[in-house]
């Protein structure tokens, strides 16, 4: 008879701290649950924002390849303009009338 006491009453106390156990699981598992559904919503925002600031960058990119093609460009029109202007100058000095030491044309 004490042993049948015995073991129910043993029975009785594995049940609860199982049940303890599997509370603590439970919990546990829950709070994990909600973590990675935060992490999850984190990473979508996270990607977004990668997403908009490689666009930001792509179009960075094009917008300086177009204003280096423009640089390029105003260079080689100031690089011709001053060319021209040399190539001018030197012209009229070479068609200039300089004054004769007399002050008499020859």
């Amino acid at each position: 008879m004490m042993q049948f006491l015995k073991t129910i009453l043993s029975k009785n106390k594995h049940t609860n701290s199982h049940r303890e156990e599997l509370y603590m699981l439970k919990r546990d598992l829950d709070m994990l649950k909600m973590r990675i559904e935060l992490l999850e919503e984190e990473h979508k925002k996270s990607l977004y924002a990668v997403t908009e600031l490689s666009t930001c960058v792509q179009n960075i990119a094009a917008l300086v390849a177009d204003l280096s093609v423009d640089v390029n460009a105003l260079g080689m029109y100031l690089k011709t303009q001053i060319d021209q202007d040399l190539t001018e100058a030197v012209q009229s000095d070479l068609f200039a009338l300089t004054d004769d030491d007399d002050g008499y044309l020859n």
